[in-house]
């Protein structure tokens, strides 16, 4: 809330100031009371220079500064692309490295700087197999009754 009373504070404050001020202190905007004539600079037209033709001569210094905003934009364009493409390596590198972790420093090892006494690591033993449980005895099967060797005729079908 103070920060709203603050801005209208200063809204207010702006409001009443009669004139602007420029920063050698030089008066730059007049207020002028309502109904007075407007002076002359104000309402005059502005006369761009003309050469013999009656065409719009152009300035020797809009021309440099057209060309010096020209060569600024450029180089800021420029200048993005090459940081987009920095941004980008770097990005691609941060990924690189948190998938697969950084690249060994391999400028050391040369092959004249190969140690004489390089062994091949010691490899662990083979773990043994675990013991195989015994297997559950098989169930027992009741016994099947005997079948006859002939089935006997129906009687419901008469034969």
């Amino acid at each position: 809330m103070k920060s709203a009373s603050s801005l209208v504070t200063a809204a207010l404050a702006c409001s009443l100031c009669g004139f602007a001020v420029a920063q050698s202190g030089e008066e730059t905007i007049v207020l002028l009371p309502e109904g007075t004539e407007l002076p002359d600079v104000v309402t005059d037209a502005i006369d761009l220079p003309k050469d013999e033709n009656g065409e719009y001569r152009v300035s020797a210094q809009a021309v440099a500064h057209s060309a010096r905003g020209l060569a600024t934009a450029n180089a800021a364009r420029e200048g993005g692309r090459a940081f987009g493409e920095q941004m980008a390596a770097a990005a691609r590198q941060n990924r690189e490295d948190r998938a697969r972790g950084p690249m060994p420093d391999l400028s050391e090892l040369r092959p004249d700087h190969v140690p004489d006494n390089a062994a091949l690591p010691e490899l662990p033993e083979r773990p043994a197999l675990p013991e195989r449980p015994a297997l559950p005895e098989q169930p027992t099967l009741p016994e099947r009754p005997e079948l006859p060797d002939q089935v006997p005729a129906n009687p419901a079908s008469g034969g």
